[in-house]
Order: structure tokens, then sequence, then C-alpha cells
């Protein structure tokens, strides 16, 4: 989350009348990501988070809030958006697109703080996620090996050095993914996209990068976001298992693919971050480079005894 829009005055007033929920309060930035602008606001006596859609059009935030809407249904743990008085979900703000949800209490957890009790919920949450999205038909993603390339030609300018060995290990360990069990996926699980209130999991938010992928994958996405200090944290990680395969049980071939398909995280990560200008809020690419090593060094097998499968 970040504020990379900050409509004024005249802007928030307009667009709080278009919902039925009393005059327009206090507004205050969010920051933390790099994709959209978010801001908590309040309307009336009650307080909302307000979203506004940095790069999705009109068509992309209406699908986005469409899922999530159903996941709500499905009793997946996660704010639901509010309709207008016409009864839309997608409204106008500073001429882009703009969502208001329920404000969901909660903190997010540092590196520090986080315990196995909390990995495990978290595997669980993620587990009930990829079970709730079955029928689904996500978008495909917007970070396939293709994208990936090109923006590995955007850094080449700044860095040749880093751009050629970042395009050729993607390249290597694309190569070696295999088709594994898919369908609706988070894809951008990190501690800032959990809400906890007190030991309870209370909201999984962000779901601006969910789309079409293989469950490992977004499980070790999560892994490398909440198990590694220094280094990977075998505790918590075997917690995160424990948790996710209590309501999912990993395949043979998930459990095989888990490094290479942590590998292929470590590089979109890395990409993104550098071509996102990430770094500007603390969010280091080295750091990706550095969780690859590991899993490299740790090899398939190694992996497999780390994750406690």
């Amino acid at each position: 989350m970040a504020t990379l829009t900050i409509p004024n005055e005249a802007e928030l007033i307009a667009f709080s009348t278009r919902y039925a929920l009393g005059g327009l309060g206090q507004v205050r930035g969010i920051q933390g990501g790099t994709v959209n602008s978010s801001f908590a606001i309040r309307l009336g006596e009650t307080p909302y988070f307000l979203r506004i859609y940095e790069e999705q059009g009109v068509a992309g935030a209406t699908a986005e809030l469409s899922l999530l809407r159903r996941l709500v249904e499905r009793k997946v743990p996660t704010p639901p958006p509010v309709a207008t008085r016409a009864g839309d979900y997608v409204s106008e703000l500073a001429g882009k697109p703009a969502a208001l949800f329920q404000w969901s209490p909660g903190e997010m957890r540092c590196q520090k703080s986080v315990r196995p009790a909390d990995t495990r919920k978290l595997g669980v949450a993620l587990a009930r996620m990829h079970l709730a999205g079955a029928g689904e038909s996500p978008r495909p993603g917007r970070f396939d090996v293709e994208r990936l390339l090109e923006r590995c030609e955007r850094i080449r300018a700044a860095d040749a050095e880093l751009a050629t060995s970042l395009a050729a290990g993607l390249q290597v360990v694309s190569e070696r993914r295999q088709p594994l069990p898919s369908g609706l996926i988070h894809g951008d699980l990190f501690r800032d996209n959990v809400l906890w209130h007190g030991d309870d999991l209370s909201a999984l938010i962000d779901f601006e990068s969910a789309s079409y992928g293989t469950y490992a994958y977004d499980l070790m996405v999560t892994t490398l976001a909440w198990c590694m200090g220094d280094s990977l944290d075998g505790t918590l990680v075997r917690a995160l298992f424990a948790g996710y395969q209590s309501q999912r049980p990993l395949s043979e071939g998930e459990k095989e693919a888990l490094c290479v398909e942590g590998s292929f995280a470590c590089h979109r990560f890395a990409i993104t971050r550098i071509t996102d200008n990430a770094i500007r809020i603390g969010k280091d690419y080295r750091r990706f480079i550095e969780r690859n090593r590991v899993l490299t060094s740790l090899g398939a097998r190694g992996v497999r005894e780390l994750c406690g499968v």
C-alpha cells in the first residue's frame, strides 16, 4: 500500500457523497506498498479503507472486487467492498478507479514478532483461500517469464551485469518448472498484507496480484516472506506447512517442486522490486537474491526437509 495519488478535499467530498454512509471525516494516507494508493477514511462515525487503483482500469478493478465479494461469501477472511448508493463497487476519485472497503481492525506483524503459532494460522488461511477459489477463472498472472524478461531489459540500462544475471537465472528456473495443481493464488502474501487482532489472524488483504498460478508457488512466496530473517527459520516454515496441509495436503509433485517454485518467486520479486523502485520504501531486491542463494544451496531435498514434507 502507498499514497501515490493524493486527492484534494473537493474530490474526497464528491466521492463520499456517492455512499450513504455519512459525511466526510478524517482521511489519512497509509504508506507501505508500491502499486495502489491507500487511505484510512472516516465517513460519519465509521472508519473505512479507501483504495485508488493506480494501474488497473475500471474493468480490472471491477473484476477484482467481484472476486473479493465471492471470497467473502466463502468465508475467506478479507474485508468486503462497500457499494455506492447506485449499487456499484467501483467509483472514481482523482480521475482513477477507486473502491471503499469495510475497515478490518488489526495490526501487521514485524518479522521479529512472528511465532510458529502465527505461521500455522497463516498456512491454514492460505490453504482455505486456495480451496475457496475452486471454480474461479482468475486472470493470468502479470509476472510471467516474458514480462519479467522485459523488465530485465529495463534494468540493463542501469546495470547490465545485474540484468544479465537475473535474466539468465530466470530462464533456467522457468525451464525447470513443471505442471502443478493450480488455481486462484494471492501472489503477494507478505507481512504487510495480513492483519492480526491479538493472536488471531483477522484479514488477508490486497489481492492486487491475485491471479491464476500454482499453489506451490503461492506457498513458497508466503514462506520466503514470513519465515526468513537472516536465514530461513525451520520452525516457522514447518508450522506454516503443517497448517497448510491440515486443510489441503500437498501432492508429491508439489513437494518435489518447492525449491524450483521458490526460486522462481525469488527472481520475480527481485526483478519487480528493482523496476518498481521499491528500494525507496525499504523493499530491497537483494533480499530475494539472498533467498534464492539459500534455496539453491539447500536443493530440492533440503527444502523438503526444511518444510517437513
